[in-house]
């Protein structure tokens, strides 16, 4: 018996992030957590899945993206960049076993406290439906 698995949300946007590239800019790294030693990583994508409901062969995932960056102007583009990307180009987005249906902007990306002062954070929340690829 075949059963029907769930892709990894927040690495199949992480792997869309990374794959962004002139879209962006400036270049990022990207991951589900923050690295040791960020400060050295900027500026930054950090993906988490914060909920969402699956049914058969779909997935709606509601996603969080923080940009962190060394300074406000770098944070903000690179968020503003994101927001657009994410409703333009992240939809029909194909990574192993899934593919991106629609996406919804949820909340923003609004700057947002950050206990790094040298850091500024954006954050915002879509929603990503992906639909696992048989």
């Amino acid at each position: 018996m075949t059963y029907l698995t769930y892709p990894s949300v927040p690495n199949l946007v992480i792997t869309w992030v990374l794959g962004l590239g002139d879209l962006l800019p400036a270049p990022v790294e990207s991951s589900t957590a923050l690295p040791l030693a960020y400060e050295q990583h900027l500026p930054f994508v950090r993906v988490a899945r914060i909920g969402g409901s699956k049914e058969y062969g779909i997935d709606r995932a509601r996603v969080r993206l923080e940009v962190f960056a060394s300074n406000y102007d770098t944070a903000e583009s690179i968020a503003l960049a994101l927001e657009t990307a994410i409703e333009w180009d992240l939809p029909n987005f194909t990574d192993g076993d899934g593919r991106v249906i629609e996406t919804d902007l949820i909340s923003g990306m609004d700057q947002t406290y950050w206990d790094d002062e040298g850091v500024t954070r954006f954050m915002g929340t879509s929603g990503v439906v992906v639909g696992a690829q048989h």
